[in-house]
């Protein structure tokens, strides 16, 4: 951890600063009026630049709800880079929190799960506060993104890369910074004399977007500066628009939605409708049925796609955390994986979290400690149905749901012992369980 000096300036000189004015122009185009915001800070130059930016702007000063710090307790350093990120704040006058993840740590696919983990936290903070999260992603970030998912083979909608404003489970996220250069971010702190701290996992070459960032002079001499990759990428922005009104069109024509995440297509409206927008519905039909954040690799995708046109499929694959089954029809049946929903993971009385994409599980304060979330299970099911032999009726939801469904709905369990199924309605009360907000979940 590198903490930049300090220099001799004062905070609060910046009022009138033309780049704190560009910021409150921005906010105030992408979420105009009154809503309040909440600033995702971790202390890099981004952060520590948009948070006393923010402070140097009186109009965004006022609308400021709440600096939030993720601490993951991934890093020895990640307790003092927090406190660090407060003291800023408070120096600022501005309320801080820091949210901590909790829980048991995964051992597989660490930097994915902990990405989420983040945004869970600080979304669901702003939500608590009816606020838009700020987040301080630059034109940098805006230009690896773009490689990134050129890297992956994405289409359209990955090389337009991150919106400047998106939709999720409600809460605005804002980008007002996509426009400016990290360098002039990191100008404008040393001009003032003002801190930041150094992430060394920025510059870890294992990772891509450092080694995209090492690459970068030699991407310049291919003529592939920041700016034309910034280009192409607003060109893409348009492009995604056009095809998200057509997607949009053909949703309300192919798509009918079943019991707990249970979604089906329509083969003819598929097959006729313009194949880009075909196989985004497609894409974007799978991630929903199968509560991932990204769809499945486009290779993976169009070869599903095609199978099942061509009456390929068999029996049924699973892909993307979903299970594809053709109907009699001619149509497809997409259901959450059993198999792939989140490891067991323990909820703290009071939390809320996020689970397999699809589900917002709320724990009441007095709910007791040691509660474990994970899929119902086929164990779990065939408990609920000996409790239904025993009196107890399950609602037209649960009923009319395929069993893959249930079992890849969430359930809660104490020292091993089924305790509360919400979407089944089974359990004590103080578990609830509502099924997440999808057609805004990436936009």
């Amino acid at each position: 951890m590198l903490l930049r000096p300090e220099g001799p300036q004062e905070e609060g000189e910046g009022a009138g600063d033309p780049l704190a004015e560009r910021l409150r122009l921005r906010l105030e185009s992408l979420e105009p009026g009154p809503r309040p915001l909440v600033l995702a800070v971790s202390g890099g130059s981004d952060s520590a630049a948009l948070l006393r930016l923010a402070a140097a702007s009186p109009q965004i000063r006022r609308r400021v709800a709440l600096v939030a710090t993720v601490d993951h307790g991934l890093r020895p350093e990640s307790a003092a880079e927090a406190a660090q990120v407060a003291l800023w704040a408070a120096g600022l006058d501005l309320p801080h929190e820091t949210l901590i993840w909790t829980g048991d740590k995964p051992r597989g696919d660490l930097s994915a799960r902990a990405r989420a983990a983040r945004h869970d936290l600080l979304r669901a903070a702003a939500g608590a506060r009816g606020a838009a999260l700020v987040l301080a992603h630059t034109a940098e970030d805006q230009a690896e993104t773009f490689l990134m998912n050129l890297a992956r083979g994405s289409g359209v909608q990955g090389l337009a890369a991150m919106r400047p404003r998106s939709l999720r489970e409600g809460v605005p996220l804002l980008r007002p910074l996509l426009e400016v250069g990290r360098e002039e971010l990191r100008a404008w702190l040393r001009a003032r004399g003002a801190p930041w701290i150094d992430d060394p996992s920025n510059s870890d070459l294992r990772r891509l977007r450092p080694r995209l960032r090492q690459a970068a002079a030699l991407l310049e001499g291919f003529g592939l500066s920041r700016a034309r990759l910034l280009e192409t990428v607003a060109h893409l922005a348009r492009a995604r628009e056009a095809l998200e009104a057509a997607e949009a069109a053909l949703s309300a024509e192919a798509l009918t939605e079943g019991p707990l995440g249970e979604l089906r297509l329509s083969r003819a409206a598929l097959a006729g409708a313009p194949r880009e927008v075909a196989l985004r519905f497609f894409a974007e039909s799978l991630r929903r049925a199968g509560g991932a954040e990204h769809p499945p690799r486009f290779a993976s995708l169009e070869r599903a796609f095609d199978l099942w046109l061509s009456g390929g499929l068999g029996g049924g694959i699973s892909l993307g955390g979903a299970l594809l089954r053709p109907l009699p029809e001619g149509g497809l049946r997409l259901l959450p994986e059993p198999a792939g929903t989140p490891p067991p993971a323990l909820l703290a009385p009071g939390e809320s979290r996020l689970w397999a994409g699809r589900w917002r599980v709320d724990l009441a304060p007095e709910a007791p400690q040691g509660l474990e979330l994970a899929a119902l299970g086929a164990q779990g099911e065939a408990s609920l149905k000996a409790a239904a032999r025993k009196g107890w009726s399950p609602p037209e939801l649960w009923r009319l749901a395929r069993p893959e469904a249930r079992r890849a709905s969430p359930a809660l369990r104490l020292e091993g012992a089924l305790w509360a199924v919400p979407a089944a309605g089974w359990g004590t009360h103080e578990a609830r369980a509502r099924l997440r907000g999808r057609r805004d979940a990436g936009r």
